[in-house]
């Protein structure tokens, strides 16, 4: 397979083709995505800085949880905006966060470094495959996220134990391949029989959790409380074992609770509490972009100062409801927040905006062909433990389009290696 160029002269035509087609053929993404082959890097001390800053951050989030909300579930979920129906999918399992669970921080590159704008937390934090393409198709890679994932996951089940990777049955007719991937790595990393399969595979007969013929020992579950809430019955066989205590869980449920974008405004508005000289008030003002809760009262500020301001819905995913002030009209920026305002049972913030760093940016597919041009990226740093998991997770959009960078939304998606 070869794809055609719009800079063919480039030196590093060759290389940059018979990756994409490696990619191509691999299969582990669905057919069309653009695939970032070179682009803009940063440094392996920058990483590990930024790891340890997110690690604190996430240590200070669960003392917040214990502190402010005395470690109840219920408590902290309405506080950041979950329903009492999500609460009550978070809890079949009754375990707790802990930071050392898969996260994965979304940050942008500012002129003061990286400033993270949204945590993704728990089982279902994606972008390990996109950012290992280069191990995945037989190419040289260090610091493999993919790799990092299998040796935290060996650490947590038997060896030798079947278990199984569990989307939702419609998010997995376009995501299957990649979680296949994941499953046989696993498998290869752990010593374990790890499948891949849906709600609808899974059976129970009241002391037994079976899918495809196997009894499980454990469940990954990729799925989210909306999924079970669209339909509840197909998941009772899974809700039952899980409450039954039957299946472990790796990474527990009540960790994705943590990832609503209002925890960054908690984490806010316990700093703002604090002297200016305090540890966890420099903490999150050096790195967490300025993150409150839209009410009525923010509703002037928002108008005021229209261009510094994005406004997400804080249990928003894949970009879906993300408003950017400077791309609209001060009519149309006031629409999308009265109408944010007029849903109180989905509640948003603002956060403010910063400009995505743009750089040189080399990316392929059969759509596109290979081309370089000038685009907008976002980093997602993996961590594991508390400690970055390796190579970041990098996407991008061409320049003159929207500034909601997600890969649902068509950004290209892959990672470049880590400068010495």
């Amino acid at each position: 397979m070869s794809l055609p160029s719009n800079d063919s002269a480039d030196p590093r035509h060759a290389a940059a083709a018979e990756f994409a087609a490696r990619v191509e053929r691999s299969g582990v993404l669905p057919p069309g995505t653009e695939i970032i082959i070179d682009g803009p890097r940063l440094r392996r001390d920058t990483v590990a800085e930024a790891a340890q800053a997110a690690h604190r951050l996430l240590c200070a989030l669960r003392e917040l949880f214990e502190a402010d909300f005395g470690a109840s579930l219920t408590a902290f979920g309405r506080a950041t905006g979950h329903s009492t129906q999500d609460l009550e999918v978070f809890q079949w399992e009754g375990a707790l966060y802990t930071p050392d669970v898969p996260t994965r921080v979304d940050a942008v590159l500012t002129e003061a470094g990286l400033k993270f704008v949204e945590f993704n937390i728990g089982s279902s934090v994606g972008g390990f495959e996109e950012a290992s393409l280069r191990h995945l198709t037989g190419l040289p890679q260090s610091d493999v996220p993919l790799l990092a994932w299998g040796r935290y996951m060996a650490a947590r089940i038997a060896a030798g134990s079947t278990g199984m990777l569990v989307d939702d049955a419609i998010a997995l007719g376009e995501i299957r391949p990649g979680v296949e991937t994941q499953a046989r790595l696993l498998s290869a990393c752990a010593g374990v029989h790890a499948l891949v399969g849906s709600q609808h595979d899974c059976t129970w007969d009241g002391g037994t959790l079976r899918a495809a013929g196997r009894r499980l020992d454990w469940v990954y579950p990729l799925f989210f409380p909306s999924d079970v809430q669209a339909d509840p019955l197909s998941y009772e066989p899974l809700k039952a074992a899980i409450r039954a205590g039957a299946v472990a869980l790796p990474v527990p449920q009540a960790a994705k609770v943590f990832g609503s974008k209002l925890a960054l405004a908690l984490l806010h508005d316990k700093a703002r509490a604090e002297p200016a000289q305090s540890p966890l008030r420099q903490l999150v003002e050096r790195w967490v972009a300025w993150t409150v809760r839209l009410d009525d009262d923010g509703l002037s500020l928002a108008l005021e100062r229209q261009h510094d301001w994005v406004l997400k819905p804080a249990l928003g995913l894949g970009g879906s409801g993300v408003v950017i002030g400077q791309e609209h009209s001060q009519a149309s920026w006031r629409q999308a927040l009265n109408a944010a305002l007029a849903h109180p049972d989905r509640v948003h913030v603002l956060q403010r905006f910063h400009a995505p760093q743009r750089a040189l940016v080399l990316s392929g597919s059969t759509t596109h062909g290979l081309r370089s041009h000038m685009a907008r990226c976002i980093w997602g740093l993996h961590l594991l433990d508390g400690r970055s998991a390796g190579t970041p997770f990098l996407r991008c959009v061409a320049d003159g389009g929207s500034g909601v960078i997600n890969q649902c939304r068509g950004a290209a998606a892959g990672a470049t290696p880590l400068l010495p």
